[in-house]
């Protein structure tokens, strides 16, 4: 997997947080349990899609955000793409899908008080 991963302490737990930065930046719920949540944003035309994950068992909180590499997205990176893409700048492949990731993903980070992705 080729994720950003942050991991911090929380005492409370973190999901209103997180469904109010996903209310704000478009994400929508693909998967919430008592551990996890899950959150997407787009299906891969324009760009690929986005993925934030949240898992929470007190007092840890592990926080993940990703692009996703479907079949809308495989041919425009030439097939050479693993199926998922960790946002950080770097290279021609996805340039603009990791740019607009890490506008988006940054801002959750930070409200967190974790590492922005670079």
């Amino acid at each position: 997997m080729s994720r950003a991963t942050r991991r911090f302490r929380s005492d409370d737990p973190p999901w209103d947080a997180l469904a109010s930065w996903a209310d704000e930046y478009g994400f929508k719920q693909v998967h919430k349990d008592a551990v996890r949540g899950k959150y997407r944003r787009g299906i891969g035309i324009g760009t690929a899609p986005i993925y934030v994950e949240m898992i929470y068992t007190e007092p840890w909180a592990y926080l993940q955000g990703w692009i996703g590499i479907n079949l809308l997205v495989r041919p425009g990176v030439l097939f050479f793409a693993r199926s998922e893409w960790e946002p950080r700048t770097g290279g021609w492949r996805l340039k603009r899908s990791r740019r607009i990731a890490r506008e988006l993903i940054n801002p959750l980070f930070q409200s967190f008080e974790v590492d922005s992705i670079e």
